[in-house]
C-alpha cells in the first residue's frame, strides 16, 4: 500500500520565521523573480499569529498559515520545483496520514495471526 503524507507547517513564531525565510530568500536571490521576492516580503510584514509554542525560541505565539501562503506565492509565480521543494523541506513537516498508518498496522496484525 502506498504511503500518504500530510504536510504541515512547522510551529514557528513570526520573528524566527521572518529571520529564517529572509535568510532562505537571500540564498535564492538570483533564482527568484522580483515579483516573488516582493510578495514574500509583504507576506512577512503581515504575519498572523495563533497560540502554540515556537520550536526555535519557545515563544507562545506561532505564525498562522504564513508558510502555506508563501508556498502559494511560489506556486503562483511559477517558481522552479527545486526551489519549492527546498522551501517545503525547510518550513514544513511531513506526517504519515494516521488512517493509512492504522490500515497498515491492521494488515500486519492479520498477516501475523494467520
Amino acid at each position: 500500500m502506498e504511503k500518504k503524507f500530510s504536510t504541515n507547517a512547522l510551529e514557528i513564531c513570526s520573528r524566527c520565521l521572518s529571520y529564517e525565510v529572509n535568510g532562505w530568500v537571500s540564498d535564492k536571490w538570483k533564482e527568484m523573480d522580483e515579483e516573488t521576492k516582493k510578495q514574500i516580503a509583504e507576506e512577512l510584514k503581515s504575519i498572523k499569529l495563533k497560540s502554540g509554542e515556537c520550536i526555535v525560541c519557545k515563544n507562545n505565539l506561532i505564525s498562522d498559515g504564513t508558510p502555506e501562503r508563501i508556498l502559494r506565492i511560489l506556486e503562483e509565480n511559477k517558481t522552479p520545483n527545486r526551489i519549492k521543494k527546498e522551501f517545503i523541506e525547510l518550513f514544513f513537516v511531513n506526517r504519515e496520514i494516521e488512517s493509512e498508518k492504522n490500515e497498515k498496522e491492521e494488515s500486519n496484525r492479520e498477516d501475523i495471526s494467520v
